[in-house]
């Protein structure tokens, strides 16, 4: 069985729009809490007469999800656990300084926002519009500031991977250097490859939860459990790579220093770690 890479159904209308994907080891920001409650303040407020208007689909569209959404990570549990133990370990002190400012402001923002469920008039709506279409603007910049720092050190760990390459090549075998070479690309594909399947999943899997047409039901489900079968095979391919890791690493052994063999462990763990926060922000800030 051939498993996409990251193909889209073509019934993707199907499925609910991609909400946000809020790792359990990442702290939410403050801005994306202020947005969905602005959000579904908005969507309370709205009458009844206006429940098949543009906007008001959109927001269902958004917020419109199971009491307890699937997120890719709910389908990734201890498949990189070991990444997640590193970046906690890992943090650099700007990195967990605003963790935890990023902490004792999300309670300060969000304590002006209150749910009702009383309509609005027209002049009300509009301001709560403008509202939430300024802290949207907000949490895009901030998100995508977010994104540029993940380049900035994607880069400088793919330099480190770069000169740990040609340590190995200086002293390799020809053959060695393949099988090394290899073996670093296969774990940025595996990667990429299950964080695809699994948001893939989790939409399917709230659509499916959320749906009431019994015949788009039907198909939910069947692309639900196919999204599932190719999860779970690649997640034997990750199994198998990680089996040729401890090889590739009795290998490294006999040519590099105990530093070296720390730095590329680390290397892969990180090289791990960015590529999951790089598709979880780049799924926040997608059209």
């Amino acid at each position: 069985c051939t498993i996409p890479l990251d193909e889209e159904d073509e019934n993707e209308e199907l499925t609910q729009s991609n909400t946000i994907l809020s790792r359990k080891s990442l702290v939410k920001l403050p801005e994306e809490s202020h947005c969905e409650l602005l959000a579904q303040q908005l969507l309370d407020m709205m009458p009844a007469s206006q429940e098949h208007d543009a906007t008001h689909k959109k927001l269902v569209s958004l917020l419109g999800l199971p009491s307890n959404p699937k997120t890719c990570f709910d389908y990734m549990e201890g498949i990189f656990s070991d990444v997640k133990e590193d970046q906690e370990k890992n943090l650099s002190p700007s990195v967990l300084k605003k963790r935890i400012e990023n902490l004792q402001s999300s309670g300060q923002s969000l304590q002006g926002i209150k749910r009702s469920k009383f309509p609005g008039n027209s002049h009300q709506l509009q301001k709560k519009k403008d509202e939430l279409i300024s802290k949207i603007s907000t949490k895009l910049e901030v998100l995508r500031a977010e994104l540029a720092n993940l380049k900035v050190e994607t880069k400088s760990n793919e330099e480190i991977g770069r000169q740990i390459t040609v340590k190995v090549m200086q002293v390799a075998q020809p053959n060695e250097c393949e099988k090394y070479k290899l073996h670093v690309e296969e774990i940025d594909k595996i990667t990429s490859l299950l964080l695809g399947l699994a948001a893939r999943l989790a939409r399917a899997e709230n659509a499916f939860a959320m749906c009431t047409i019994q015949n788009e039901k039907d198909q939910l489900r069947v692309k639900r459990d196919k999204l599932a079968d190719q999860l779970e095979e690649a997640k034997k391919l990750k199994q198998n790579i990680d089996k040729r890791s401890s090889t590739m690493l009795s290998m490294l052994r006999k040519y590099l220093s105990d530093q070296v063999l720390a730095d590329y462990d680390k290397f892969i763990k990180t090289k791990a770690r960015l590529i999951m926060e790089t598709r979880q922000l780049n799924d926040k800030v997608a059209p």
